[in-house]
């Protein structure tokens, strides 16, 4: 669909129908896999597949974060983001849908997460994200109505710097958007087991509030951060001058 290949699981009893749809992104070289497991709860789970082909595996750019061309690489995952907006309506259209959609993914599948919450207001209800980080281009400059956003990152993250995830949070959070950001002391760029055991209760939390239903507790992983560091003014200096580039060769 949309030029990209869908992998499509459904969890629970009902194969038809309106169920919540779970969109999932991997990260880059990564492979179109069931993150975090499959769901308790009935859903419908799409796992895309990125269309640059990378090694063994997969990616939505051959950028990356740590290559400072911040704009080529905006430029692919905001072109991903809408491919992926045409998957998800498509979806919706000819299965139906219970609730906003709830988009998952891990490093460069958490941006294209990121990017199609925030480009495409009113089709993601909720991001669940781990090592994220957006390209300072495709940074949202105002808050999305209804969408919650629950970021984890490892600390020691060196592929996509903590730092980086938690100014930018941190600034997302001061625009009004519902953000929640937990580190984990010592981690790199991996999913440690207590980082998928949060990444997981967030998603089943998400699917839960798609039926309207109660949403299960997310336990206390990890640390959350809340306070603002001296390093968010140079971000946001960053932010605003790849944003500026972007627009103007757009």
């Amino acid at each position: 669909m949309a030029g990209l290949a869908i992998d499509e699981y459904v969890s629970g009893d009902v194969e038809d129908g309106a169920l919540p749809i779970v969109i999932a992104m991997h990260g880059r070289g990564g492979l179109p896999t069931l993150p975090f497991g499959s769901s308790r709860l009935p859903c419908r789970l799409l796992v895309a597949r990125g269309p640059v082909a990378l090694g063994d595996g997969f990616a939505w750019s051959s950028h990356y974060a740590r290559e400072s061309r911040h704009e080529a690489l905006a430029r692919d995952i905001a072109e991903s983001a809408d491919r992926l907006r045409v998957v998800v309506e498509s979806v919706a259209d000819e299965r139906g849908a219970a609730g906003r959609a709830i988009a998952i993914g891990f490093s460069q599948g958490a941006m294209v997460a990121l990017a199609l919450a925030t480009r495409h207001e009113g089709l993601v209800r909720d991001v669940v994200v781990g090592a994220a980080w957006i390209p300072p281009p495709l940074e949202p400059e105002r808050s999305a109505p209804g969408l919650r956003i629950r970021m984890a990152h490892g600390e020691a993250d060196q592929v996509v710097p903590f730092e980086w995830g938690r100014a930018q949070a941190l600034r997302l959070k001061g625009r009004g958007l519902d953000v929640e950001l937990r580190s984990f002391p010592g981690v790199a760029h991996v999913e440690s087991s207590e980082m998928a055991a949060c990444l997981t209760a967030w998603r089943e939390a998400a699917i839960a509030r798609a039926w309207g239903a109660p949403e299960p507790a997310v336990p206390e992983l990890g640390r959350r951060v809340e306070e603002v560091t001296p390093k968010l003014g140079r971000w946001e200096r960053l932010r605003a001058k790849g944003r500026k580039l972007f627009s103007q060769r757009s």
